[in-house]
């Protein structure tokens, strides 16, 4: 399962001394245990994350770790921790190229002021919305260029093809009129 395989690469990551790895997949782990609904050992590993990403001064992986942590005290009630570390996330993720962090803090930013009957709901919902129209807008970009792409290099293929087979045709034909002189 992914919990084991996430266990092994912590494993792994610390026998190798590469903490920047294991806040990573301390974050992981967290993340599964979230989707679990399991948020007490979710809160452990995401604090255990960002405390190695602060020390590490790792502002895009403290992001992350505080958007988690944010994630896991709002299903846990616990609001305003949940707004403390979404803001932070929000700050951390706002000069990085990281659009999926952000996204994310957008949509659990929305979630807590909508539980509180907050106006500010209203403005990261809008946020989230025009980000996300950006990141699937940008994919379908990439994505119509790689089918052009692709195409552009199959008609070269069959182009070059055809070429062969004239080629091929007309060295049978010259062969042919050989034979008969």
């Amino acid at each position: 399962s992914a919990n084991v395989y996430g266990l092994q690469s912590l494993e792994l990551r610390r026998e190798m001394g590469d903490k920047e790895g294991e806040g990573q997949s301390l974050l992981q782990l967290g993340t599964i245990k979230y989707k679990l609904e399991n948020y007490d050992e979710a809160l452990d590993l995401a604090k255990r994350a960002h405390a190695i990403a602060i020390s590490l001064d790792n502002r895009f992986e403290q992001g992350k770790a505080a958007l988690q942590l944010g994630r896991n005290y709002l299903q846990m009630g616990q609001n305003n921790r949940a707004e403390q570390f979404l803001q932070e996330a929000e700050r951390l993720t706002a000069d990085n190229k990281e659009k999926e962090t952000q996204l994310q803090t957008f949509f659990a930013l929305y979630q807590l002021y909508k539980s509180r009957n907050d106006r500010r709901a209203l403005g990261y919902h809008e946020r989230y919305l025009a980000l996300n129209d950006s990141i699937r807008n940008d994919e379908q970009i990439r994505e119509m260029t790689r089918l052009e792409l692709q195409y552009e290099f199959d008609r070269e293929k069959e182009l070059l093809s055809l070429e062969r087979e004239q080629e091929a045709a007309l060295l049978k034909a010259q062969l042919q009129r050989q034979r008969l002189v």
